[in-house]
């Protein structure tokens, strides 16, 4: 069987395609292990093609190249030196010398087509301060009958001035309040709409051209962690976002009887309580959960529906996250 597939082209051991791929990244000094994973499922006879594109588009910030090449067309950057070069690795498949050249120009067509896109969707997005995009947020629904976006923010502006008040953080008020403000803004742009991974890492970017360092930080570091184990925010006022944007949409979800279940939780309510506890963990905060909780309902003006559920649900999330931290 083995054999015979082999003379028509296919490999069927996936860790024969995994050494073959892997082996093609050595003029690479980063390897995305995930995409390996990806890619070895979508080729039976993998064969590496070095392709290039303008290096004009090295303007663009490495995190719109790297998601175009990554998550849209499966490709490997090349990084150099620690750099980004303008040049990355197709996989390709029945690669023969009479298609080879078709297949490179191809793929460098769709990649510079992709690569314009991005590159007018920055410019434009551009064009006006990220504060001008937050009025925006009204016509996008953040959940049915909770209201929009523009809503949600608003709560959250309530929420990270709450928790710094009440728990003496000491952070720059004004500050807090524009990051809270403008943490929800590059939704509603070109860039994110297209591409709806970089979601705070380019309200970042945006806010650096009119907004202090601190805040424009505080953007991209508020979804964070992506994951469970993933990176932290660092600063405090990202932190300080990340907990009320969670606590928010928690809450939200209880209030709206998006309650998570044993098999289901589409709404990652789960995953959001780690990366609350995860954050308060990594900044040693002493923060009364129950009380900031009850805040969050009131922020709401409705009912305290599924109130008690969502305490009961908590504690067995920091009984879940002290066993998996060896605390207990």
């Amino acid at each position: 069987y083995v054999s015979t597939l082999q003379t028509h082209f296919v490999m069927v051991d996936p860790n024969q395609r995994r050494q073959v791929i892997t082996e093609s990244q050595s003029q690479s000094d980063r390897l995305n292990d995930h995409l390996v994973t990806e890619v070895v499922g979508l080729v039976e006879w993998p064969t590496a093609l070095t392709i290039s594109f303008d290096a004009d588009y090295l303007a663009l910030p490495e995190s719109v190249l790297v998601q175009v090449m990554e998550k849209h067309q499966k490709y490997f950057p090349i990084w150099q030196s620690e750099k980004l070069t303008n040049h990355c690795l197709v996989i390709a498949d029945n690669v023969t010398n009479a298609n080879q050249a078709t297949i490179i120009s191809g793929n460098q067509r769709v990649l510079h087509a992709r690569f314009s896109d991005a590159l007018y969707f920055w410019e434009t997005d551009h064009a006006q301060p990220l504060a001008a995009y937050v009025s925006q947020l009204e016509k996008v629904v953040f959940q049915q009958g909770l209201g929009t976006l523009l809503d949600k923010t608003k709560r959250i502006q309530h929420l990270v001035k709450q928790l710094n008040q009440e728990n003496s953080l000491n952070l720059d008020a004004a500050s807090l309040d524009r990051a809270a403000y403008l943490c929800k803004a590059d939704l509603v742009t070109q860039m994110v709409y297209e591409f709806p991974a970089l979601q705070g890492v380019m309200g970042s970017f945006y806010a650096q051209k009119t907004e202090a360092d601190v805040i424009a930080n505080a953007l991209r570091e508020h979804y964070l962690p992506l994951q469970s184990q993933g990176q932290l925010p660092e600063s405090p006022m990202g932190a300080v976002l990340a907990l009320a944007d969670r606590i928010d949409t928690i809450v939200a979800c209880y209030v709206n009887d998006q309650i998570p279940t044993s098999s289901k939780d589409p709404l990652g309510v789960r995953r959001a309580m780690l990366g609350v506890l995860a954050i308060l963990d990594h900044f040693q905060w002493s923060i009364n959960l129950v009380e900031f909780i009850n805040f969050s309902y009131s922020c709401f003006g409705k009912s305290e529906s599924n109130k008690d559920q969502l305490r009961s649900f908590f504690l067995l999330r920091v009984k879940h996250y002290m066993m998996e931290s060896g605390i207990i």
